[in-house]
């Protein structure tokens, strides 16, 4: 069976043991709690469900919603030995931290993610839980979920667990921007919805063996922060006083700007045993 550390290295071995059906697992996931919501931050609140982009916008929002799927808890299977080290990253990425490395390409790769793809053919992340959310969640209301519905079954086998993946399908965003220092040059609207494919992903560092309390909790929370509308000069893209977005193809001017700040709002999981 597989082996992970995710603290400073980790080395992934044999692929993990299998779940029979019928097996009653070697630890049961009592409870799972997701929580989103949407938090400038200190440096970005302007109260009142407003904040400031680092291009200059003071932006009041009026709606701000992410339709998600279910949430993944992922193994990595079919993998041969391989090291991961985030001080030391393999060529095409650059600055790891928050469970995530920068790659060359722009992109934020989460660390289960490049094990994966260095472990090789055949290697890949599946998932050993399967949480039902499969909802719209109002992020400026805040959200607190009790995820009860499970797939295959909330007693989970012998593994390493890498990962929590949230599917993410759509971000709807409505809002109005003025410029900071000139709130007299008038409001731009800002109409966003805006198509998805790309998880949020949380790493985890859990292994399921004998050794361990049998019961487990698993906590999900997602903020989105102040820094979802940054780098974008809202003036420039703006047609007729309006910045609209419908589609996620990254040749229409500001989506991919705008896709690069949704992936790195990083949610943190957490695993908790009664020991």
């Amino acid at each position: 069976m597989s082996r992970v550390s995710l603290l400073l290295l980790v080395s992934v071995g044999a692929s993990a043991c299998t779940f029979a059906p019928g097996n009653a697992g070697f630890a049961t996931l009592t409870d799972a709690q997701l929580s989103a919501a949407h938090d400038p931050g200190e440096a970005r609140d302007l109260g009142e469900d407003g904040l400031l982009t680092n291009e200059g916008y003071a932006v009041k929002l009026s709606a701000l919603t992410l339709t998600v799927g279910a949430l993944h808890l992922d193994e990595l299977q079919g993998a041969s030995d391989v090291n991961f080290d985030p001080a030391n990253p393999p060529e095409g990425y650059g600055l790891c931290h928050g469970d995530h490395c920068h790659a060359d390409t722009g992109e934020l790769v989460s660390y289960a993610e490049i094990i994966a793809e260095l472990a090789g053919e055949g290697a890949e992340l599946v998932p050993v839980v399967s949480l039902a959310v499969n909802d719209t969640l109002d992020l400026l209301a805040g959200e607190d979920r009790a995820l009860t519905e499970m797939s295959p079954s909330a007693d989970l086998p012998m593994v390493d667990i890498l990962q929590a993946r949230l599917e993410v399908s759509a971000l709807h965003l409505r809002g109005v921007a003025t410029p900071w220092d000139e709130p007299e040059a008038g409001a731009l609207d800002l109409v966003i919805d805006l198509p998805l494919s790309a998880p949020l992903t949380a790493a985890l560092d859990l292994s399921i063996n004998r050794d361990i309390d049998p019961l487990l909790s698993l906590s999900l929370d997602l903020i989105i922060d102040g820094t979802l509308l940054d780098d974008l000069d809202l003036e420039a893209l703006a047609t007729d006083d309006v910045w609209s977005v419908a589609d996620a193809d990254r040749t229409t001017p500001g989506v991919d700007v705008l896709l690069d700040n949704l992936s790195k709002q990083t949610p943190s999981a957490e695993i908790q045993t009664q020991r």
